[in-house]
């Protein structure tokens, strides 16, 4: 009888051997470096989460915050220009803090 290393508390799936624990959530604490869900029951109660009324509160309140917006600012020039915020800041420095600027998209060769 094979020993068990893992299993999902909400569907009963087991984890036999190390192949199999590829099907359950990454997790530092658990056991085996494994949370207690499978990878599909994590995937359910994340979507049932995500159409709660605590979730959409709490992407509200972190939407209007200073950390949401400079994310997002470092998000939309590196997507639109190819630069760093750090980059963005140094070419504004270097124009004495004028704020006309002509960004060409960077062309990555790969």
């Amino acid at each position: 009888m094979m020993r068990v290393l893992r299993k999902c508390n909400e569907c009963g799936l087991e984890a036999k051997d190390k192949n199999s624990l590829d099907l359950f959530v990454l997790h530092k604490s658990g056991k085996h470096n494994r949370s207690k869900l499978c990878k599909n029951c994590k995937s359910k109660r994340m979507k049932k989460y995500k159409q709660s009324k605590e979730w959409k509160d709490r992407v509200k309140k972190w939407r209007t915050t200073e950390a949401c917006k400079i994310s997002q600012r470092k998000t939309d020039l590196k997507r639109k220009y190819g630069i760093t915020l750090e980059d963005y800041d140094n070419m504004l420095h270097s124009q004495n803090g004028w704020y006309l600027m002509v960004l060409e998209k960077v062309e990555h060769i790969n």
